[in-house]
């Protein structure tokens, strides 16, 4: 409310704009500039191929602090037990935090790009496996050897499954 003793107070306010938000020109519309428009956003592509997410995983995957991962001592030598459990963990983690899916369904395993599920072949998923479990840091020969991949893909089928919907009758999700 104004008053006589605080009028000068409001008479003297010059609020200052940033008249660089003024400065945009509207793009005229017609059938060259609309085309354009459509063109970009159809060549944008937020989902990637399902054969470049594997090798995306790879390129984010970082060095594995393992002993610290599994809880043990210093002293105390981690199992393979341990090792398959951190590097499934660590794999469905990134895949998850990229907005990428890999999980079992029904004994297959699949690859969510951003926009739709894909099949990926039980022996591609054995050589991601190893191959992401020496980028953490494991040993080559370790990484590489076929019955630790076995076992990475045992672990993978038994922790990355897809969990099913509840539905209830009469409500849609």
């Amino acid at each position: 409310m104004k008053t006589p003793e605080n009028q000068n107070n409001f008479d003297n306010l010059e609020p200052k704009f940033d008249e660089s938000i003024f400065t945009h020109q509207p793009v005229p519309l017609n059938m060259e500039n609309i085309s354009e428009h459509i063109n970009s956003l159809t060549n944008e592509s937020f989902a990637l191929p399902h054969k470049e997410i594997l090798a995306r995983l790879i390129e984010k995957i970082e060095l594995v602090d393992f002993q610290k991962l599994s809880g043990m001592d210093d002293y105390k030598k981690i199992k393979n037990d341990h090792y398959q459990i951190i590097v499934i963990e660590q794999i469905l983690f990134l895949a998850a935090t990229n907005n990428w899916g890999i999980c079992k369904n029904n004994c297959f395993v699949y690859l969510f790009n951003g926009a739709y599920w894909s099949l990926l072949g039980a022996e591609e998923l054995k050589a991601f496996l190893g191959e992401a479990a020496e980028q953490m840091g494991l040993n080559q020969f370790k990484a590489r050897y076929f019955s630790f991949r076995d076992n990475l893909y045992k672990q993978f089928m038994a922790t990355a499954y897809l969990q099913k919907q509840e539905y209830i009758k009469g409500v849609q999700a």
